[in-house]
């Protein structure tokens, strides 16, 4: 189908497509030939087809004798429109800048699967830390020796007693000084909601920087303050892993038989004995494994267990 503005043909437009004429007063549309008259030479034209705008002057046709070089048309991603010369007027399109096409932004999937590990590198852990972060046997603190661990007794019945195995604040100290240097490391205490908490706070050797862990203690029956103290002291280090696999001994119990259990003036059972961890062992992953404990009322151990 042919589009003519000014009897000159400018266009030879698709079947189905549409073409916008703009001038100064108006615009033009048509979907099959038709004739522009009211356009004269010199007046400017917007011309419009599938969404691409060519702007053009109308001006007098050269000489049909006259060869003249025909102008480029001008770019774009699309066939560039045909021009031309006919009787009359001519239309000579100009190239009109138009705006870059905005792409869409990319889509970035979640995805869930592993990645695929080479030798060059290291497999993610669950802590999200890399292999040079990881807890080394250095970083952690000796696991306790037996002549370390004491023991007390938890109840006392007619059949026997229970015995609990704990660490004094004087054996943290000791482990403090040995892995920290006495320079390395320091406590401080304050309290929430009336209970009294300690800070153990030790100097990281690689970056100097001041880590802090904390926990709350209980009174003792004793002496309840200095208890307490005491108490949130050795909790806080059981933060940084001092004495920590004490949570991982058998419920030990010694029978009437083979300690030493009376009572008193006032009518209350007593244990008069005094006990001792004789041997103690533990596995790969420092978890308590094999325990004897030692009377020294009866002279002989009272306890083995072995996992």
């Amino acid at each position: 189908m042919k589009i003519t503005v000014a009897k000159t043909r400018i266009y030879d437009l698709p079947k189905g497509k549409q073409l916008s004429v703009k001038t100064d007063d108006a615009r033009y549309t048509c979907t099959d030939e038709s004739l522009f008259d009211d356009l004269a030479e010199g007046a400017t034209v917007d011309v419009e087809l599938d969404g691409q705008n060519i702007v053009g002057v109308i001006k007098e046709a050269p000489a049909p004798a006259a060869k003249s070089e025909s102008t480029p048309a001008a770019e774009s991603p699309k066939a560039a429109p045909k021009t031309e010369p006919a009787k009359g007027y001519s239309y000579t399109p100009k190239p009109k800048a138009t705006a870059p096409k905005e792409e869409p932004a990319a889509v970035v999937e979640e995805t869930t699967e592993a990645p695929e590990l080479t030798p060059d590198t290291v497999a993610p852990t669950t802590s999200g830390l890399t292999e040079n972060d990881q807890v080394k046997p250095n970083d952690l603190f000796p696991l306790l020796k037996a002549e370390e661990i004491e023991l007390r007794i938890g109840q006392i019945f007619d059949w026997g007693v229970t015995l609990l195995l704990y660490k004094d604040a004087r054996c943290d100290q000791n482990r403090l000084d040995a892995k920290y240097t006495p320079f390395g490391w320091q406590k401080s205490y304050h309290s929430i909601d009336g209970r009294l908490y300690c800070t153990v706070s030790v100097k990281d050797p690689k970056t100097g920087e001041w880590i802090s862990k904390s926990d709350v203690g209980t009174e003792s029956n004793t002496e309840a303050e200095k208890g307490q103290a005491s108490d949130a002291f050795k909790r806080a280090c059981v933060c940084w892993g001092s004495g920590r696999e004490l949570y991982t001994a058998p419920a030990i119990t010694i029978k009437a038989a083979d300690t030493v259990i009376e009572k008193n003036s006032k009518g209350k059972v007593v244990c008069k004995d005094n006990f001792s961890v004789r041997s103690i062992s533990y596995d790969s992953q420092r978890n308590i494994n094999a325990l004897t404990i030692y009377s020294e009322a009866k002279k002989k151990v009272v306890f083995s267990w072995k996992k």
